[in-house]
């Protein structure tokens, strides 16, 4: 697409209802997360229980003194607790409109609320600035609607404009880029699998690396001076020890032996790690293997775009579909399957979407399917997947085989990039009067 010059404004159709999608957009940006706050604060499912607890809980062991990545070791990297305390300040300040009956919980979790919808607006005003893009701002919305409350109930919500945000960077800004993706990675590492796909995707990758290492750095240090190493890389080997989820891929097998009756396998809660786990023979050494195949898994997965782009295919194909292949590979193999995994496909689809809507939209649709699923199984049915019973494994198995079916496709389509790449190579090794023959897979 060719820019447009300088000063020049973008066209506006004629069309009468094109001058409403811009309002609708942002009315049913407000619809959704207002319905989605209320089902997450009164729904008895208790979706928000991270937020109202865990999350609260972390918020107050701050003021106590304990910082968590500096103080003691966390789950999470140590820029995770920033949108935490921005939820207490928030709350903090509205608190005297409540009834003091309240709990201080739902009263935070409103806060966190306030600030997830905060953090989403620049993004939805970015997408929506364009007609280009506005496609991808309904996907959008229609996707968080499809997941449903746990899509604004943790920590992942913040980071879904983030990377949004550096892969929108990345054509013309990579080491800022670079920083937005690291911050988004010390928030919540998975960000880092679009780092990695923009690594191997651009062809000067000085910036990117420059940018990153400006942020961690600056994080390593600062922590550093405030006591905190080791803590503030805990969050990498804090959770080495846990079991199988019993939502992971990899438990999907066991999980329909043990809801058809076998007595080997049962689904049973984890009082430490707050989650629920499937034992039986051999569930600790298939838990102990996700890891080394996840990092065998991202190595294939990175040669793929590696080889597309020595054959000369260009960043804007390689890396959406990359990002997206890596992120499903953390996914697929991953010992936890917790439902909010979603909103990381979703943010890659949707800064798909922005990038080359025609092609992002068969993995969108899918996407949606995902979610859909998803939210049947996490909040509204979730007790049927611990039974286990046939109806909820059943829900988790379809939900499981989309996510199989999205990354084949995803793989293929890298497979498309690398071919065609090739194709125009080798044509133009024969003479340029070739070129013109080769079609495009």
């Amino acid at each position: 697409m060719r820019p447009r010059p300088p000063g020049r404004r973008a066209p506006r159709s004629r069309h009468p209802l094109a001058r409403l999608e811009v309002p609708a957009l942002w009315a049913c940006f407000l619809a959704v997360h207002a319905v989605l706050g209320v089902i997450n604060i009164t729904s008895p499912t208790n979706p928000f229980g991270d937020v109202t607890v865990v999350y609260h809980e972390w918020v107050a062991g701050v003021f106590a003194g304990r910082i968590p990545a500096i103080d003691v070791e966390w789950v999470y990297p140590v820029l995770a607790i920033a949108p935490m305390l921005a939820a207490a300040g928030i709350a903090s300040a509205i608190a005297p409109v409540f009834d003091p009956s309240i709990a201080d919980g739902v009263v935070f979790g409103v806060g966190w609320l306030v600030v997830v919808a905060t953090v989403t607006a620049p993004l939805l005003a970015w997408l929506a600035w364009t007609p280009r893009r506005r496609e991808a701002a309904w996907w959008l919305l229609a996707l968080t609607a499809a997941l449903g409350p746990i899509s604004t109930g943790r920590i992942d919500a913040i980071t879904l404009p983030i990377a949004v945000a550096g892969m929108a960077l990345l054509r013309h800004r990579p080491a800022v880029a670079g920083m937005v993706l690291a911050i988004g990675a010390w928030v919540k590492i998975w960000p880092g699998a679009i780092f990695l796909a923009a690594l191997a995707g651009r062809g000067n990758r000085l910036f990117l690396i420059g940018g990153g290492a400006i942020v961690t750095g600056a994080i390593l240090t600062a922590a550093s001076l405030a006591g905190g190493w080791p803590a503030v890389t805990s969050f990498v080997t804090e959770q080495t020890g846990r079991g199988l989820q019993i939502e992971s891929i990899a438990a999907t097998i066991p999980m329909v032996f043990a809801a058809a009756g076998d007595q080997r396998f049962a689904a049973g809660y984890d009082t430490e790690i707050l989650t629920v786990q499937i034992t039986g023979p051999g569930m600790d050494l298939l838990a102990t293997a996700t890891t080394p195949v996840m990092l065998l898994a991202i190595a294939v997965t990175g040669a793929l775009g590696l080889l597309a782009r020595r054959a000369g295919a260009s960043m804007t194909r390689i890396v959406p579909p990359l990002a997206l292949a890596l992120v499903l590979v953390l996914i697929l193999t991953n010992k936890v399957g917790s439902p909010q995994f979603v909103v990381w496909v979703i943010a890659v689809v949707v800064a798909w979407l922005a990038w080359d809507p025609r092609r992002a939209r068969v993995s969108a649709v899918v996407t949606l399917a995902i979610a859909a699923a998803t939210q049947l199984i996490y909040p509204w049915n979730y007790p049927l997947v611990m039974s286990p019973s046939a109806f909820g494994v059943g829900l988790l198995l379809c939900r499981n085989l989309l996510y199989v079916s999205l990354f084949a496709l995803t793989v293929w389509e890298l497979v498309r990039v690398w071919r065609s790449a090739r194709s125009r190579l080798r044509a133009a090794e024969h003479g340029p009067d070739r070129v013109t023959d080769v079609v495009e897979f």
